[in-house]
């Protein structure tokens, strides 16, 4: 993955959840149907812009793993690529797409990084979600929807860095 972010709008990986807790606002819970439910609960940030490079995504929700600040989960404005994604991953990974008897056909890429590593997924009726993280925990989540898609996924390029 390149660009990796080291956090994300101020804030690193990392980051206390006591620290910041007085600007969140309880979302929900992380449950991406292609990698399980996570149960790790979900936060929108007061006064979060949620635009980025040009495009005004949906929402932004930032996700607490033991109390630090692990990753955020975007969510895109309508269907397909994004110079957000073609920013962090603009070779690594692979865009691809999977059959799914109770989905339809399932759009992803995905890229690893030393420090932060990025998973987008979206399904063909345009739901979909862009996960960019801390790459110890982003790379299970990675690993977990790679493991459940192989019957379906050929050759994929995955570069470490």
């Amino acid at each position: 993955m390149e660009k990796e972010p080291l956090g994300w709008s101020g804030w690193a990986w990392g980051t206390l959840f006591e620290g910041v807790k007085g600007e969140l606002s309880r979302s929900g819970v992380l449950s991406e149907p292609f990698i399980r439910n996570l149960g790790y609960p979900l936060y929108t940030r007061q006064g979060q812009n949620n635009n980025y490079l040009g495009v005004e995504w949906k929402e932004t929700y930032y996700v607490f793993e033991d109390e630090k600040l692990c990753a955020v989960v975007l969510i895109p404005p309508s269907w397909g690529r994004s110079t957000l994604i073609d920013y962090f991953a603009p070779s690594n990974g692979a865009w691809s797409r999977t059959g799914e008897k109770d989905t339809g056909t399932v759009f992803y890429k995905w890229a690893k990084g030393a420090e932060a590593s990025l998973l987008y997924i979206c399904e063909l009726n345009g739901v979909g979600c862009l996960i960019i993280g801390r790459a110890k925990t982003v790379n299970l989540w990675i690993d977990t929807f790679m493991s459940t898609h192989s019957g379906y996924v050929g050759y994929m390029k995955v570069n470490n860095l």
